[in-house]
């Protein structure tokens, strides 16, 4: 059997399973078997760096002629900076269109940053939220 259908059909099994266990059984899913899933994807997350660095020097190595990395690192970097503009083009689009700090409940944020700091603490949130574009 292919390694992605085994992974669908493990997939399928852990949602029916959980949808069995229901809502009683989360703590001890919090309990023991959360910490194995984190374990996991810290692994997974430590080994991503020595892989890509591994595979960068294996590819280096593997081309031999300098003129080649040069024009192939020309073409990374490029594509590195075009990726990361598309990218940050994407963020701003949709924290514009989802507004998030519509959503958030400043008389809360300003009662628990404040404290009853007092007038002090007035000016301070009356600043923070101008610099957030809120004239207060």
């Amino acid at each position: 059997m292919n390694l992605s259908i085994k992974i669908f059909i493990s997939l399928v099994l852990a949602v029916i399973v959980g949808l069995i266990a229901g809502e009683p059984a989360l703590p001890f899913i919090n309990w023991w078997i959360a910490p194995i899933g984190t374990i996991f994807i810290n692994l997974i997350k430590m080994m991503i760096v020595p892989v890509v660095l591994c595979s960068l020097v294996v590819g280096m190595t593997s081309l031999g002629d300098t003129t080649k990395l040069g024009r192939i690192g020309i073409k990374t970097i490029l594509l590195y900076l075009v990726t990361t503009a598309i990218a940050i083009v994407i963020g701003f689009g949709v924290a514009g269109l989802a507004q998030p700090e519509r959503r958030v409940d400043r008389d809360g944020v300003d009662d628990a940053a404040d404290g009853d700091a007092g007038d002090d603490g007035d000016q301070r949130q009356q600043y923070g939220w101008a610099v957030l574009g809120d004239d207060r």
